[in-house]
C-alpha cells in the first residue's frame, strides 16, 4: 500500500509486486496541473487506488476507489472511503485541480456511518482519518496553513467512534505515523512510503513484513 502525489513513481514501485493498494492524491502533484497518469499497463484487478482529494475526477479509471464500501485485492480484504478536504483551494480552480467530488456527498456520509455501525471492517484504508488524528498527523506538512477538520475527517470520527476497527491505514498529511489508540492500530503514510504484508498460512492472518521508507 502506497501514498503518493506522483503516478511515475508508483508505477515503478508497483513493478515487483503482485499487488497494491495506493492512498489516493495519485493524479495532481501541483495546482494549476491537469493530472494525467499512465496505467495502461497496470491490471486494476490487482493495483487499486482510493481516491484522494488531488485527482482529476474527469479521468479517473478503473483502478479507482471512489465513495466507500468493501473491496479484495489479492486475498487481502478491506473497507475504503476516498476523498479529504484540500486545505489549499485557495490556490486550485474549480474542475481544473480542484473537483466538488474530493469529499464525499453529506448524504453519502451519513450512509458511510450507518453502513459502517452495521458491516463493523475490521480493516479500513482512506485518504483521510478520523478528526482527534489530525492533531498528531497534521501539524508538520501544514504549519502556518490552519489545517482544520473537515466534514469527511468529522465522519470518519463519528465511525470511530461507533466501532473501532483493528487496522486503519491513511495517507493525505505527507507523515510517516503510527500508533495504537482506543483498539485500533492506525498507519499514516508519507508520500511513496509503503508497507508489506504476507498473509500467515499458520495464524491465517495478514502480518505486516516491511514498511519503507522510514
Amino acid at each position: 500500500m502506497y501514498h503518493s502525489h506522483t503516478g511515475r513513481n508508483y508505477t515503478n514501485l508497483i513493478q515487483s509486486v503482485d499487488y497494491s493498494i495506493q492512498l489516493g492524491d495519485f493524479n495532481i502533484p501541483r495546482p494549476g496541473e491537469m493530472g494525467g497518469y499512465d496505467l495502461a499497463h497496470v491490471d486494476p484487478a490487482c493495483h487499486r487506488i482510493i481516491a484522494g482529494n488531488h485527482e482529476n475526477f474527469n479521468i479517473l479509471t478503473e483502478h479507482f476507489l471512489t465513495g466507500f464500501g468493501f473491496c479484495e485485492v489479492g486475498g487481502f480484504n478491506f473497507f475504503y472511503v476516498h476523498g479529504a478536504f484540500s486545505v489549499d483551494y485557495k490556490d486550485r480552480t474549480l474542475g481544473i485541480d480542484l473537483f466538488e467530488e474530493e469529499e464525499i456527498s453529506w448524504n453519502g456520509l451519513k450512509q458511510l456511518i450507518e453502513t459502517w455501525k452495521i458491516k463493523r471492517p475490521t480493516i479500513v484504508m482512506s485518504h483521510d482519518c478520523p478528526a482527534d488524528l489530525i492533531r498528531y498527523v497534521g501539524k508538520s506538512y501544514w504549519a502556518g496553513r490552519g489545517i482544520q477538520s473537515s466534514r469527511t475527517a468529522n465522519a470518519l470520527q463519528v465511525c470511530w467512534e461507533a466501532w473501532q476497527p483493528e487496522l486503519w491505514f491513511f495517507g493525505h498529511y505527507h507523515k510517516n505515523w503510527t500508533d495504537y489508540i482506543n483498539g485500533t492500530r492506525f498507519f499514516c503514510l508519507d508520500e511513496l512510503a509503503y508497507m508489506d504484508f504476507n498473509f500467515d498460512e499458520s495464524q491465517q492472518k495478514w502480518k505486516l513484513v516491511h514498511q519503507g521508507p522510514q
